[in-house]
């Protein structure tokens, strides 16, 4: 189990209890990002690697650093109203889709209210 201390899809105190519950590995990576790291990080990568090419498990609780940031530039254009930061050209929006169940109880519609 790899688990992200930022990662911004699940709860890190998800992976520790996940991993207990199986009686499985843990690879923490600290101060983490993105919600992905095998691949990308090179000491996460390294582990799972060893694992799957040699058979040798990461030890119960292992760490990783995070991978290095890319920089934020600085926006420092001004609108007309002050300070407020103006929308630049390179400035991107994403519209994530709407995936939760319709209906007033979204979980019972789901089925997810079930044990």
């Amino acid at each position: 189990m790899i688990q992200g201390d930022g990662d911004p899809v699940t709860q890190y105190d998800g992976g520790p209890a996940m991993a207990a519950e199986l009686g499985s590995q843990l690879i923490s990576v600290r101060d983490s990002g993105p919600h992905d790291h095998y691949g990308s990080n090179q000491c996460v990568t390294d582990k799972i690697d060893n694992y799957l090419m040699n058979g040798v498990l990461p030890p119960s609780r292992s760490e990783c650093a995070a991978e290095p940031r890319p920089p934020v530039p600085t926006d420092t254009a001004k609108s007309n109203r002050g300070d407020t930061p103006k929308r630049t050209n390179n400035a991107r929006v994403l519209a994530l889709p709407n995936i939760a169940p319709s209906g007033e109880n979204g979980l019972r519609n789901a089925g997810l209210d079930r044990p």
